[in-house]
C-alpha cells in the first residue's frame, strides 16, 4: 500500500494557471471588401474590466489579411478585425497566457487565416 501511494505522487504533473482564448470565423461573404469589412468580437476580461489576455498580444497583424485592434464600444472592449486586402479570409486564431510565478508570459498559440473558397 505504501509503494502504491509513493508511485501515485511520482507521476503527478503541475500545470501552471493560465487563460486560453480562441476565435474562429468562417464563411464570410465572398464579395471584395477593399478594407471596409470589420468583424468585432468580445475580448475576455475579469470583473474589474482588465483584459485577461494583454492587448499587445491581441492586436496587430498576426492573422493574415486582417489588422486587429482593441476598440471601446458601448458594449465594452471589443477586438476588431479589419480586412487589410480586397477580400475577407476566414479567421482562426488562439491566444494563451500562462502564469509562471509572479509574472505572466503571453504567447500567440496558433494563428491561421485560411481562404477556403
Amino acid at each position: 500500500m505504501i509503494i502504491v501511494l509513493s508511485l501515485l505522487f511520482a507521476f503527478t504533473e503541475t500545470v501552471p494557471p493560465g487563460n486560453f482564448y480562441a476565435i474562429e470565423i468562417t464563411d464570410l461573404p465572398v464579395p471584395a471588401v477593399n478594407g471596409t469589412a470589420t468583424v468585432m468580437v468580445p475580448v475576455p476580461a475579469n470583473t474589474t474590466g482588465t483584459l485577461v489576455i494583454p492587448d499587445e498580444v491581441l492586436t496587430g497583424n498576426q492573422v493574415s489579411g486582417w489588422q486587429a485592434e482593441i476598440r471601446e464600444t458601448p458594449y465594452g472592449r471589443m477586438l476588431a478585425f479589419t480586412a487589410a486586402g480586397e477580400y475577407a479570409p476566414d479567421i482562426s486564431v488562439s491566444f494563451e497566457v500562462v502564469q509562471t510565478g509572479d509574472e505572466e508570459r503571453a504567447a500567440v498559440a496558433r494563428t491561421c487565416a485560411c481562404d477556403t473558397r
